[in-house]
């Protein structure tokens, strides 16, 4: 679909979308991405604002309405060049009773249009919305359904001014003087506004958090993140700059840890059908996981999945991950990639979607020629909280002698696999956390077939693991070299008779191995397991799984504005020192009233 009829599926029946657009809301110093528009009822306009949740808004569930503001005799707006923040954007002021909001809107057809569109509306709603009982009167019903979320009352929402919505993201402060002395309390994004009663709050705290108090800390904890996590090409000087990087360094100070189960799997499943549940594999456990990673590969090993990257078992696998998932908690897709027979899909319990932010996708082909997508990685990237995650899909390069192409495959993935969302984009590293799940293809060195069959019998794996390619790889230095794998302790995984737990019996006999792994890179994480799944035998290879407790990093807003504060005056003190110092000098005058005799 595109951006105007999801945003169409977001209103009632009533209610029209004129025009819409992707772009930048600007507050301070972050930048972050939006969707605006307008909307119409019965000849009265108002502005919605979206927040995304995702890169490529795909439907209706990937957009939140974050504020309304109704048209009125009040309502005008700027248009300009946005002075080099972004290029040739095309900075939107739009004011409100006294209020602004600044977006920044990408040159092209699409800006003209709406732009164009919002003139037309701004007209025709001057003379029609002159009260603000108007402005309310069909606008109520979003914010008190928005507000439901949030278990807040009917009463509150109707309260509520569309135009000045208190708790909003978007609301700005009226203009006024600037005065360095108030820089440490509202030079980010309003501490006026957000912390106002944040230390009378911290006195009076009960046990459970007021849903205000959760809904405050919810707002400022996404802005602060978003404000640490955006480049330094979006901040607006050089003290900026110095103010990010060094809260960054003292994030220790502000963020405290909660501890996440992620569950990651990876499976090859030989282009076969999924005619199996997976529960046996996804929902194994007792407690159920926050987070699912789970990867696939060779998906399909059709022709037509090969040229066109489009295949049916793609949603015939998502269907059966859906329907494997814990029982115990309810999820929601975060993100889906593949490439051709590469697929990596990423769930979250409900209640923790609404602190996913800035996902993202890549794919790098490794294959034929280098390039295609018979081999090589998918990656998907998100914020949770305020930890950079990173899980990488990989399917390396076949064959048992061919392991330096298979370093070579995961030097291409991570150099060529760059998040361009992002400016600078980010590479794989630069993530608090990496976890790389996948068909690594790494075999075992010099050993015959019945060689390992008898060390098995004799259940001897520490033995084989000493000829495992990508151990021994590992440990020279050549690959994976800043990741951790926890022990094998099961059987290989490869290669077996479909339908069996037999290892291959064919004329070509290939010699079992350990395919399918499970690594991670990163501070603050604990592996709880890391097994093979025998039941499942559709495949010639058995699914893995690992299951981890993060350390997830959660901003605490009061710590925050201590350290930011503290980072204020010092900066002030600072530049003060350094500040020309002049000095009047009494030798001159001296000197001409002794020439004068006086």
């Amino acid at each position: 679909m595109d951006l105007q009829t999801v945003v169409q599926c977001k209103l009632n029946a009533e209610d029209n979308c004129l025009c819409c657009v992707e772009g930048m809301l600007v507050s301070n110093w972050v930048r972050s991405t939006r969707v605006i528009a307008i909307v119409q009822h019965q000849g009265e306009n108002a502005l919605f604002v979206y927040h995304a949740r995702q890169a490529a808004v795909q439907n209706a569930d990937d957009l939140a309405l974050e504020t309304v503001i109704a048209f009125d005799s009040t309502t005008t707006f700027d248009v300009n060049s946005a002075m080099g923040i972004v290029g040739d954007d095309l900075e939107l002021r739009f004011r409100n009773n006294d209020l602004e909001t600044v977006f920044e809107l990408p040159i092209g057809s699409k800006c003209n249009a709406f732009v164009s569109e919002l003139y037309r509306a701004l007209e025709l709603s001057g003379t029609q919305l002159a009260s603000s009982a108007t402005e309310l009167s069909w606008v109520e019903r979003y914010l008190i359904s928005n507000h439901s979320g949030d278990h807040s009352s009917t009463e509150m929402a109707k309260a509520e001014k569309v135009s000045c919505i208190k708790d909003s993201k978007l609301e700005a402060a009226p203009k006024r003087a600037f005065n360095r002395a108030d820089a440490a309390t509202d030079s980010v994004f309003g501490f006026e506004d957000n912390f106002v009663d944040l230390k009378i709050q911290e006195q009076n705290r009960s046990i459970m958090p007021s849903v205000k108090e959760e809904k405050l800390q919810k707002t400022v904890e996404q802005e602060v993140g978003a404000l640490l996590r955006h480049s330094s090409v979006d901040l607006l000087g050089s003290r900026d700059g110095i103010i990010k990087r060094t809260m960054e360094t003292r994030e220790i100070e502000y963020t405290d840890l909660q501890s996440f189960r992620f569950f990651t799997g990876t499976w090859n499943v030989n282009g076969q059908s999924a005619t199996v549940a997976l529960q046996a594999w996804l929902a194994k456990d007792l407690e159920p996981p926050d987070v699912y990673a789970v990867g696939f590969q060779e998906l399909d090993l059709s022709k037509e999945a090969f040229l066109f990257n489009d295949s049916p078992r793609e949603e015939e696998w998502q269907q059966a991950v859906t329907n494997g998932l814990h029982p115990g908690a309810e999820y929601r897709l975060v993100k889906l990639v593949r490439l051709v027979g590469m697929m990596l899909i990423v769930y979250v319990q409900v209640k923790h979607y609404g602190q996913i932010m800035d996902v993202t996708s890549e794919v790098v082909g490794t294959g034929i020629m280098g390039k295609m997508g018979n081999k090589g990685g998918v990656a998907i990237r998100f914020m949770l909280h305020n930890t950079s995650v990173c899980i990488v899909n990989a399917h390396l390069a076949a064959h048992t002698e061919d392991y330096e192409r298979r370093n070579q495959d995961f030097s291409e993935i991570c150099s060529r696999m760059r998040f361009a969302r992002f400016d600078p984009p980010l590479e794989i590293h630069q993530h608090d956390v990496v976890l790389w799940i996948g068909d690594l293809n790494y075999r075992l060195d010099h050993l015959q077939y019945d060689h390992v069959m008898l060390l098995l019998n004799k259940e001897k794996l520490q033995k084989l693991l000493e000829y495992d390619q990508l151990y021994k790889q590992k440990k020279k230095g050549m690959v994976f070299t800043s990741y951790t794998e926890a022990e094998l302790t099961f059987p290989p995984t490869y290669k077996f008779d479909t339908g069996t737990d037999v290892y291959d019996t064919s004329e070509k006999c290939r010699v079992p191995a350990w395919c399918d792994r499970i690594l991670w890179r990163g501070g603050q994480i604990k592996q709880l397991s890391y097994q093979s799944h025998p039941s499942l035998k559709i495949s010639d290879h058995k699914p893995v799984s690992a299951l981890f407790d993060i350390g997830v990093k959660i901003i605490d807003v009061i710590k925050f504005k201590k350290v930011y504060e503290d980072l204020m005056k010092r900066l002030d003190k600072l530049e003060n020192e350094y500040l020309p110092q002049v000095m009047a000098s009494n030798s001159y005058s001296d000197y001409l009233n002794s020439i004068n005799g006086i």
